[in-house]
């Protein structure tokens, strides 16, 4: 048991110490600025190519995009809030390459806050 035990923590060890080495280009402010505007324009569309999923769960497509349309603005201020949160999130200048974070796990987060802001509007899905 105490073997199994020694090769699980190396195991984690050797895990951790590889995910650590990922390294990715940081994106400059302009570039972020770019994909912001592509999630605001975009935002709509996806959500229009999305109502099909929505009627099999019971859900009710034109209450769902009042809601985003009253909702916008919310959803433009929370970008503008972890810009001012965040003032390094984005290279001013020449990018660095900076540790490379899990997608997944960032999806997960997004999908939780997106079904805690469903619940607080009283939506049922």
């Amino acid at each position: 048991m105490a073997t199994l035990a020694k090769l699980a923590v190396l195991f984690l060890l050797v895990f951790v110490c590889t995910q650590a080495q990922k390294m990715t280009r940081q994106c400059t402010c302009q570039e972020f600025q770019k994909c912001k505007q592509q999630i605001l324009v975009n935002i709509f569309p996806c959500a229009d190519k999305c109502q099909k999923n929505l009627a099999p769960l019971g859900g009710d497509y034109r209450q769902l995009r009042a809601c985003e349309t009253r909702k916008s603005s919310a959803i433009e201020g929370t970008l503008s809030c972890m810009e001012r949160a965040l003032p390094n999130a984005c290279a001013k200048s020449l990018p660095r390459m900076i540790p490379k974070r899990a997608k997944g796990g960032l999806e997960i987060a997004l999908m939780a806050e997106g079904n805690r802001i469903l619940q607080r509007t009283g939506m049922q899905l």
